[in-house]
């Protein structure tokens, strides 16, 4: 059986001098896919590279809630539909929401999470969502969406088994 890693960060600057050893260890053990999600504009062009030398590995970008402040103005939204748009099958990750970093920027997070939920939307993508102490935010930002992404994959979840 082939696995498949739904949420990986190989552009991670620690797994730079053993890269080649981490990508012989997961086809060693049937790891066919991987996606590997960008966290903001300055990791992107990492990721398109991995995606490129490495078959299996499938890119996604997004600016993660942790550096919401660093995507205020809107150059960070051209950049991202550019890399989406030069690649079919790049997912829109990994964004979301979290409410347990300091400063609290929650409102910041919504107004970028929901500009990409729109994009993937917009471009038939899936995405990769982060959640952490936000899941009411989360779930506002998701009912009040007018349409969602191809796909919604949460990762690591920690909610409620209600929810």
């Amino acid at each position: 059986m082939d696995l498949f890693d739904s949420h990986c960060h190989l552009q991670d600057a620690r797994l730079e001098p053993d890269l080649g050893g981490v990508m012989l260890r997961a086809r060693a053990n049937r790891v066919a896919n991987l996606v590997c999600c960008g966290t903001r504009p300055s990791d992107w062009a990492k990721v398109h590279a991995l995606a490129c030398k490495h078959e299996g590995v499938i890119p996604a970008y997004g600016v993660h809630p942790w550096y919401a402040d660093d995507a205020v103005d809107s150059a960070w939204e051209a950049e991202l539909r550019a890399y989406l748009e030069a690649d079919p099958v790049a997912g829109v990750g990994e964004i979301g929401l979290d409410g347990a970093i300091r400063p609290r920027n929650l409102e910041q997070q919504q107004v970028l999470f929901m500009r990409q939920l729109r994009l993937a939307e917009e471009l038939g993508r899936v995405v990769s969502v982060h959640c952490r102490r936000a899941w009411q935010p989360l779930l506002d930002v998701l009912h009040g969406a007018d349409a969602l992404p191809e796909g919604v994959l949460i990762h690591s979840y920690s909610g409620s088994v209600e929810l």
